[in-house]
């Protein structure tokens, strides 16, 4: 989890050796990650946190798959990256 994230989240710097449930606490966001490195497929999904003042975030998960010709299409983890949709949410929801 890089500076901006945890930032963002309003969570402790200490997050090393933590699972994202441990550190953001979120089953939708744990189970994403699961299918995704399960999987090798991406996923893109909206979640809401609390910790975070209300915010919402839309998640888009893929997996880290190895380079070497050997093992061609296996998944050695996975990267997240969360885009605050907060403000874009609060306008869409005013004009509906």
């Amino acid at each position: 989890m890089n500076e901006a994230l945890r930032s963002l989240l309003s969570v402790s710097p200490d997050v090393a050796d933590k699972t994202p449930l441990e550190v953001i606490r979120n089953a939708d966001l744990e189970s994403s990650i699961q299918r995704v490195l399960q999987s090798g497929n991406s996923e893109a999904f909206e979640m809401e946190a609390p910790t975070a003042g209300g915010k919402t975030f839309e998640i888009n998960a893929a997996a880290i798959s190895s380079p070497s010709k050997e093992s061609i299409g296996k998944v050695l983890g996975a990267i997240t990256v969360f885009h605050d949709i907060t403000r874009l949410k609060s306008m869409i929801s005013k004009h509906l």
